[in-house]
């Protein structure tokens, strides 16, 4: 099924967070975050401003976003469990590889892996509080 959305939506693909720190642990249900990334399949054709002409969407199909945490719609299609976004839920696209160089609208590449560093540690952290507590 070919999918299309309207105005200023877009459609998402949830993408699975890794089930294992960057150290092999790996990581319970409890101790993940909600997905907040995802793979866009459609866009619509853009939002209309004050005057009445539609101004493009800044992402694209195929592109990987980060969104808000209780932005969007869920729906389902053919069995398969998908988004509908607002643009304005959208936070920013994630990193991509341009001619072997990785690319980033939000943080540069090594302060991505810095964050996501930091990210893993506190994860990790997380799990074995709740262990100890159990």
């Amino acid at each position: 099924m070919k999918l299309k959305a309207l105005g200023d939506r877009l459609i998402v693909r949830a993408i699975e967070e890794e089930e294992t720190t960057a150290s092999g642990l790996a990581l319970p249900d409890t101790a993940k975050e909600k997905l907040l990334k995802g793979k866009v399949l459609a866009v619509g054709n853009g939002k209309l401003d004050d005057s009445g002409k539609r101004t493009p969407l800044d992402v694209e199909a195929d592109d990987e976003v980060l969104y808000s945490k209780y932005g969007g719609t869920e729906i389902k299609i053919d069995g398969e469990d998908l988004l509908v976004l607002r643009e304005s839920d959208v936070l920013g696209k994630e990193p991509v590889v341009v001619h072997g160089r990785r690319e980033s609208n939000l943080v540069e590449p090594e302060e991505a892996k810095r964050l996501d560093d930091l990210r893993q540690d506190v994860q990790s952290k997380i799990t074995r509080l709740r262990a100890l507590a159990k």
